[in-house]
């Protein structure tokens, strides 16, 4: 089950389609939230052809972060433009039965915990003011503040 309230238009999850006469019959492909899927999430909470998209390395490079080594963590950064400076905005990937999911580190023992794409999305929208797109999300931009389409 999706909770539409947890999502915001321009997040991607993942959509279920049948097609009797395709190979494989049933496939989860990505889908990019509209106004349209909001609403019919509000009013079909129990739908379950709507899933959220499991956050994977995969998933973390298509967004532009570039992995590094470190020496006591691996970690996933994406260069950000703040002002007149430049900041790492890193991720820690799942480690250790303890840690399953990515992390967003606050400091060393304070962290966000991150399972899904569109939390990813929407901290990241929170902390930086940019909204993350896959490519396959680049020709049609949201306005994730009022909602409008502009190409």
């Amino acid at each position: 089950m999706v909770d539409y309230r947890l999502l915001r238009v321009g997040n991607v999850i993942e959509y279920r389609v049948v097609d009797e006469l395709d190979e494989p019959k049933e496939q989860w492909v990505r889908n990019v939230i509209d106004v349209n899927d909001m609403i019919h999430l509000m009013n079909h909470p129990d739908d379950d052809n709507y899933r959220y998209m499991e956050l994977t390395e995969k998933e973390v490079l298509e967004f532009g972060f570039e992995a590094r080594k470190t020496y006591v963590f691996p970690t996933y950064a994406k260069e950000i433009k703040a002002g007149g400076m430049y900041i790492d905005w890193s991720l820690r990937p799942p480690s250790f039965k303890k840690y399953p999911f990515w992390t967003f580190p606050i400091n060393e023992w304070k962290f966000v915990e991150l399972k899904h794409v569109h939390e990813l999305q929407n901290l990241f929208l929170d902390m930086v003011g940019e909204q993350l797109r896959f490519p396959m999300c680049g020709k049609i931009e949201i306005n994730p503040l009022n909602h409008e389409q502009t190409k």
